[in-house]
């Protein structure tokens, strides 16, 4: 499992949904949130992210992400990884992730 983060600007004047995420790279992707129950860090999917007119939304460790399960290959730092998130009423929009290595900015 690989973990993709990004950064989401609505720059519309409508709310944009984003309903869900897939990727050729991988069997099945999803957004997922981190928390701390009992002290502890847990995952759970995220089922939309509502992104008002003007606001931004991070994807970032310890929160937000999308969640690579079932990877086609290996990633390797460097390579190029299609995102394609999926929008409420139809559309889609296409991003790329880089692949860095860990701890990496």
């Amino acid at each position: 499992m690989w973990a993709a983060y990004l950064t989401l600007h609505n720059s519309g004047s409508e709310p944009l949904v984003v309903s869900g995420v897939r990727s050729p790279a991988a069997a099945q992707a999803m957004i997922h949130q981190t928390s701390l129950a009992n002290g502890r860090p847990t995952m759970r999917p995220h089922e939309h992210l509502r992104i008002a007119p003007g606001e931004t939304i991070r994807l970032a460790p310890g929160g937000l992400h999308v969640m690579l399960m079932g990877l086609a290959h290996p990633l390797a730092t460097g390579e190029q990884v299609p995102l394609v998130l999926l929008l409420e009423g139809g559309g889609s929009v296409t991003v790329t992730a880089r692949v860095r290595a860990p701890g990496e900015e």
